[in-house]
């Protein structure tokens, strides 16, 4: 790195934003952060989402044409990032467990010859003792640690492995690091300082309210109906969240049947099946987006109307993080939450299974060490390739409290599980460009082949990862009958058909240990279930608040900047909703004295009619209206006027 400090112009950054990202102007604290960037100063910066992060130290490569080293924990992200980057004619790689040694070696290459620009890494690569020492050849301007709370156990998304990233300041000592979160509280905030060494870092904060992101908490049971009804309010594109994958892929088959062009996204599609997706949404060729939390990272579309969440977020930071995604525009927007009361408590029974106690998880980890057929004292770096379903067979476990536990023995760095381990079927198309309607003559197959063509540009080529659910959505049937419908274009010769195998790969990262010791961290694994628990409690906080600005709440249960009220939250506009249904239903009533509530509430648009039910019994309390037929339940009652309009 040069000693000579690079001086600040603010007309030379306007123009490579201008020339690269096609922006007039900086946005919120992009300007500062970039100019200390440039002029060599630790920073730790807390920007909302959709806030322009990225930019804060891409550009900085640019202007001062050097190497920005950048830790990033997703791999989707990463890839998203460097393919815009490319796409903007700037130099960029990402360095991942699922790139080659050739992919490897290339991009270091290109960083040690001055013609990189920006290079991901994941938290990962700083723990192999080869990639450490290549990165002593590499000249740095700057270092970023995004997604910077995942270094923190007190963080929601807490990674063992983002503790390694500590060595980046050992190596480069002289050049500056930028630590970027969207969401981090005091606890969090100071574990990050303190970890990466950045006690003397300046912390800056862009303000957090989204006045045009409006938000709404719904007591109904969420059905594929409601959810058209707010896509039509709202507009689209919009994201609906799920924690199932299973109701993921059902609310998609039920949209597609409403007309919708919908499509679901979760962490067991193949990752060219993702990438299709991903690249269909960009596109706005599809609208609707049923989706777990696996996606959104990394995927910047600015013009979401809606994000919807079916059920329940696991904390505030995340919801935040997830509703946030709509409105990037500075368009209105909104983010509606459906909850039922019920449901409360299975949320928490849920949350039993997802923190097991430790003794679970013990157990656990001797079941794998005796499926792999490890001795005590052995193991160390033990790669093994396991069926899923036959190991919880064979110990008569639960696969999903299962998925949890590995989980937990990851985090904490017992196991590590190979990129991609669960992978789907795979294809290759068989037939010659342009033959396929001369020589299929079945229409079943046809509409299977055309609907693989359509997922998959590149399975004449070459065997690509398919998800029978996805191609099942679009010929309008099931994915017992396309994998059936497979295996006979197999037969035929029409392609090669490889039936998913349920494997899972996996690395034992510690030797077993004797007998009953468990060197497992208690009181971090406790503090960490105390912490999770207290979001789950906060959430329900949330869903209780009656009065305040919802934005502001929620934004104040993780400590995030939150002075002032958004103004269009469901409770900053309560008055001005209930006047507006006032006086619709009043001129209802002038039109016609007797009036049954689903014509009224037919009446509303979907973000009126929550404020029906209150206003017709203050109506009448009051006597202006009486009930005309008094069975059944509100939806089928009918009124009458009884007295004219003071």
């Amino acid at each position: 790195m040069s000693t000579n400090k690079p001086q600040w112009n603010t007309e030379k950054a306007l123009s490579i934003l201008q020339q690269y990202w096609k922006y007039p102007a900086f946005r919120g604290i992009q300007e500062s952060v970039i100019c200390d960037a440039i002029l060599q100063q630790h920073q730790l910066v807390l920007m909302p989402t959709g806030g322009g992060k990225s930019i804060c130290y891409q550009l900085p490569a640019l202007y001062c044409n050097g190497l920005v080293l950048v830790v990033s924990p997703l791999i989707s992200l990463m890839e998203d990032q460097v393919e815009r980057l490319l796409h903007l004619g700037i130099n960029a790689a990402c360095l991942h467990s699922g790139c080659t040694e050739t992919e490897c070696h290339e991009a270091l290459k290109l960083c040690m010859e001055g013609q990189m620009r920006v290079l991901y890494v994941s938290p990962e690569r700083l723990q192999q003792h080869i990639f450490i020492m290549q990165l002593h050849y590499l000249k740095p301007i700057l270092c970023v640690i995004d997604e910077a709370h995942c270094i923190s156990q007190w963080g929601f998304d807490f990674r063992t492995s983002y503790l390694d990233v500590c060595v980046l300041r050992d190596i480069f000592p002289k050049v500056p690091v930028m630590a970027l979160t969207a969401t981090a509280g005091l606890e969090v905030l100071n574990d990050i300082q303190h970890i990466l060494k950045l006690k003397a870092a300046q912390i800056k904060t862009q303000h957090f309210i989204r006045p045009l992101l409006k938000y709404h908490i719904r007591n109904v049971l969420p059905t594929p109906a409601y959810a058209k009804r707010w896509l039509d309010f709202a507009g689209s594109p919009g994201i609906l969240y799920f924690r199932s994958r299973k109701k993921c892929e059902l609310w998609n088959q039920q949209l597609l049947q409403l007309g919708l062009k919908s499509a679901f996204y979760h962490a067991g599609l193949s990752t060219s099946a993702r990438k299709q997706i991903q690249n269909e949404w960009m596109q706005n060729s599809i609208t609707v987006l049923c989706a777990t939390t696996a996606f959104g990272m990394g995927v910047d579309k600015a013009n979401v109307r809606l994000v919807m969440h079916i059920d329940l977020p696991e904390s505030p930071e995340s919801y935040y993080q997830e509703s946030g995604r709509a409105g990037r525009d500075q368009e209105v927007a909104y983010a509606v939450l459906c909850i039922q009361t019920h449901s409360l408590e299975q949320y928490k029974h849920f949350f039993k299974k997802r923190y097991p106690e430790s003794q679970q998880l013990h157990t656990l980890l001797k079941h794998l060490y005796a499926y792999a057929h490890i001795p005590y004292g052995s193991g160390l770096l033990k790669c093994i390739e396991m069926s899923w379903d036959v190991f919880c067979r064979q110990y008569n476990l639960n696969v999903v409290e299962v998925q949890y536990g590995i989980a937990h023995l990851t985090r904490f760095g017992y196991i590590a599980l190979e990129e991609g381990w669960n992978k789907g079927s795979q294809v290759m198309l068989k037939l010659p460009f342009g033959t396929m309607d001369t020589a299929v003559l079945n229409p079943v197959f046809k509409t299977i082949i055309r609907a693989l063509l359509r997922l998959y540009p590149e399975i004449q080529q070459h065997l690509v990862r398919i998800q029978e659910t996805q191609i099942a959505a679009i010929c309008k049937t099931n994915s017992d009958n396309i994998k059936q419908y497979l295996n006979q274009l197999q037969k035929l010769d029409y392609l090669v058909y490889l039936p998913r195998q349920d494997k899972l790969f996996l690395t034992f990262l510690k030797p077993r240990a004797d007998g009953d010791i468990w060197d497992w961290p208690q009181a971090l694994y406790e503090n960490r279930k105390t912490q999770q628990y207290q979001r789950l409690c906060n959430m329900m906080l949330y869903l209780n608040e009656q009065h305040r600005c919802l934005q502001q709440y929620l934004l104040q249960l993780f400590s995030a900047p939150a002075d002032t009220s958004c103004g269009n939250c469901m409770h900053c506009k309560r008055n001005a909703h209930i006047q507006l249904v006032k006086s619709i239903v009043i001129k209802q009533f002038e039109l016609n004295k007797t009036q049954n509530f689903k014509y009224l509430r037919e009446q509303l648009d979907v973000e009126l009619e929550m404020y029906l039910p209150e206003y017709i019994q203050q109506l009448l309390a009051s006597e202006y209206i009486k009930i005309v037929n008094a069975e059944g339940p509100l939806e089928n009652l009918t009124f009458v006027l009884q007295r004219p309009w003071h």
